[in-house]
């Protein structure tokens, strides 16, 4: 019981710990241009993490965050621009986001703990998160809800933003298709 207590503060601290670096991240890249390499940062240390790996936080996230800064945002960037933003602009008008941005949801999800799953250039990456969706509509609706969730709990509880519910959406996301991206790559090897 006090071994399940541990590690379960112990995932708090380390979403935390994620949460303060991509606030922090995102700030220094001027928002639009931080948002992409601080959360793709904050993937691979909590896949660093969820292996069992040791993770110095401050060296290994400064690091992280110069190498993932301009592939980052050649991956994410025409995402934000062209489905993002708009999809915040229509917000602000009233109109309903039921269909759109669960879809976008989604594509950002697969895009950030793909690139920390497998090394593939930005066109196959696109190619692959597309295809990705249709193979696996159960585990994408699932990274959805997961998304929700922290949302949900982020509007509900005031100040939990600054504090965890980014670095809570990481760690769920790297689960989640860290475990989609396993059964995938064990279904190949057993065809």
């Amino acid at each position: 019981m006090v071994e399940k207590f541990y590690r379960g503060t112990e995932i708090i601290y380390t979403c935390f710990l994620i949460n303060i670096f991509v606030l922090i991240g995102t700030l220094l890249g001027g928002v639009i241009f931080g948002i992409s390499p601080s959360i793709q940062s904050g993937h691979a240390l909590t896949k660093k993490y969820m292996m069992g790996k040791k993770v110095h936080f401050i060296k290994e996230y400064i690091e992280l965050y110069r190498k993932n800064f301009l592939i980052a945002n050649k991956n994410v960037l025409p995402i934000i621009i062209f489905c993002v933003i708009p999809l915040i602009l229509l917000h602000f008008k009233h109109v309903s986001l039921t269909y759109s941005a669960p879809i976008v949801i989604m594509i950002l999800n697969i895009l950030f703990s793909m690139s920390e799953y497998y090394e593939l250039s930005s066109k196959n990456l696109y190619l692959n998160v597309f295809r990705f969706i249709t193979a696996n509509i159960f585990g994408n609706i699932l990274g959805i809800c997961w998304f929700y969730i922290c949302w949900y709990l982020s509007m509900l509880i005031p100040g939990l933003i600054p504090f965890l519910s980014i670095g809570l959406w990481i760690y769920g996301n790297m689960a989640i298709y860290t475990k989609l991206y396993t059964d995938n790559e064990n279904a190949k090897v057993g065809e």
